[in-house]
């Protein structure tokens, strides 16, 4: 365990692992107070070592450093890869070519500083520490859904529209969900939205990405799907 980082209601931990008690999530787990998330595949050694050294947020996006060719199965081939991001279910790697590894990343003045054992980045000298602006440019990106079985509603339980921009409407054929209740998780498993069950659900509020449905009927039978908002 390289480090820990309290951001937002999450306390992470970062450094060189796979799993963070009996949760999978290599090198970067988080701790809400009661569970554990994981982000995916996370910074994935295979077959080199890797760590992340340090952890920041800019923007709604956290900003992996350390030495690592692999996020989430997520290369560039050729390029060192020493900068990753996560942004609600989604993982980006860099096309920004490093000589040597990022060690550190700090935030001031609303821009990223970077500091490390790099000479030059993209072919161009530095002096070991520069502002980092999110990237010359993005190479790829991917989504996850960590530590969730999807099981599907019944055929009689259907959501609709799916992608969502508003509204998510639950059309329940045969009564079947008549005293249940309803939550929405996000890609990380926190809770947004938890109510006595309804058939018409307001989601303008959530951010764009992918979500979890889950609705515990009174035979405490519990139901999951997963929807996407736009």
């Amino acid at each position: 365990l390289q480090g820990i980082e309290r951001i937002d209601t999450l306390l992470y931990f970062y450094g060189r692992f796979t799993h963070l008690s009996t949760m999978h999530s290599p090198d970067i787990a988080a701790w809400s107070g009661t569970k554990l998330y994981g982000f995916g595949g996370g910074i994935n050694p295979s077959p080199n070592y890797s760590i992340i050294w340090n952890i920041q947020k800019l923007h709604n996006t956290l900003y992996c450093v350390g030495q690592f060719d692999n996020a989430n199965g997520l290369t560039n081939g050729s390029n060192y890869l020493s900068v990753a991001s996560i942004s609600g279910n989604q993982w980006c790697i860099y096309g920004d070519d490093f000589d040597n590894v990022v060690e550190d990343l700090e935030l001031y003045n609303d821009t990223l500083i970077i500091a490390g054992a790099f000479k030059n980045i993209n072919g161009i000298s530095n002096r070991v520490v520069s502002k980092w602006i999110g990237g010359a440019y993005t190479y790829s990106c991917n989504t996850f859904i960590s530590g969730i079985d999807e099981i599907k509603l019944s055929d009689n339980i259907k959501l609709y529209p799916n992608p969502a921009m508003s509204i998510l409407n639950i059309y329940d054929e045969q009564n079947q969900l008549e005293n249940a209740t309803l939550e929405i998780t996000n890609s990380i498993g926190q809770t947004v939205l938890q109510t006595s069950f309804i058939n018409v659900v307001d989601v303008s509020s959530l951010s764009t990405g992918c979500y979890i449905i889950n609705i515990t009927t009174a035979q405490k039978q519990v139901l999951h799907s997963k929807f996407i908002k736009e």
